[in-house]
């Protein structure tokens, strides 16, 4: 009889203690070993600027990411060059198909590599085709690459990729006040090109280096015009691969269908991955006036001088 009151009181005592606790203060389950976990990725950008053309990112922009087995290239749970979108909050999200899910186990531990923009065409080697011939959607060839994010499981489920410009810029800021006032049309007929750059080239993502660089050719340079209110009447610009070619450049102006006149780089100028060179352009009836300063993405080498417009 003691021993059946013992157990009553034991019993009666557990179910009051659970009923004071409150569910809610019960410890909550986690993750089981069999559960998928997706990975939520937010960005950043290094080396100021984020892209190309403006300071943020924009909604659908689209990155290919990489999963792969903790150091080495060997990419997990078939995780690779899935596409993601821009949605904000320096958040990216993805459709259902393209999702990315750490593996079941949390001792494989996995990295991560992301790279803008995104491109149907990598290679199995990791090669994005770089084509800088055509400057007219700069957007689209401003290729950036993401630290690698190493380590990882599903016990923390968040990754921040940080994204670094692996492609130089030259930006011009261009004044010719006179010539715009004695010809409006001035700036409609200006033209300007980058002779005797490769304009081709594999990338290979996982090294960060640039492989196979093809066909030197003449690039154009994007140019805008400005509107009234400034002191910069037009501006160009142009993404270049950080080139080991450093003989036979030049900038080529034309000012006219019946004038040009070329601006030769010197020898010793090296656009390098990350930095961005800014040139600011004179051009005056007898000539052409440069000084050039680096801004924005990392400190580079300066140089300016003058050359004849006529």
């Amino acid at each position: 009889m003691k021993l059946k009151n013992s157990l009553f009181i034991l019993t009666l005592g557990t179910m009051m203690f659970f009923s004071c606790t409150g569910a809610d203060t019960l410890p909550k389950p986690g993750p089981g070993p069999d559960d998928r976990v997706a990975v939520s990725f937010s960005t950043s950008v290094n080396n100021a600027n984020t892209k190309a053309v403006d300071n943020a990112w924009s909604e659908d922009d689209r990155i290919g990411v990489y999963m792969f087995e903790t150091g080495t290239n060997t990419v997990s749970n078939t995780a690779a060059n899935r596409m993601y979108y821009y949605n904000g909050d320096n958040k990216f999200a993805s459709n259902p198909t393209y999702e990315i899910f750490f593996p079941s186990d949390v001792l494989n531990k996995v990295d991560f590599l992301a790279y803008y923009p995104f491109n149907t065409a990598v290679t199995d080697e990791y090669a994005y085709v770089l084509d800088l011939a055509s400057q007219a959607d700069q957007e689209k060839i401003d290729l950036m690459v993401s630290d690698r994010v190493v380590d990882k499981d599903k016990t923390t489920p968040q990754v921040s990729l940080d994204f670094r410009h692996k492609l130089a810029k030259i930006y011009f800021e261009i004044k010719a006040p006179v010539l715009i006032l004695e010809n409006p049309e001035f700036l409609d007929e200006l033209a300007i090109e980058i002779v005797g750059m490769h304009t081709k080239a594999n990338y290979i993502l996982t090294n960060l280096e640039v492989e196979e660089p093809d066909e030197i050719a003449n690039i154009p340079m994007l140019v805008t015009i400005n509107g009234g209110g400034t002191e910069i009447n037009a501006i160009a610009e142009a993404v270049v691969l950080p080139d080991t070619q450093t003989t036979g450049r030049s900038f080529n102006f034309r000012l006219s269908p019946e004038k040009e006149v070329s601006w030769p780089i010197d020898d010793e100028v090296v656009f390098t991955a990350g930095k961005k060179y800014t040139y600011r352009v004179s051009i005056e009836r007898e000539e052409i006036s440069m000084t050039s300063s680096v801004s924005d993405w990392e400190e580079g080498k300066n140089g300016g001088g003058e050359i004849p417009a006529q």
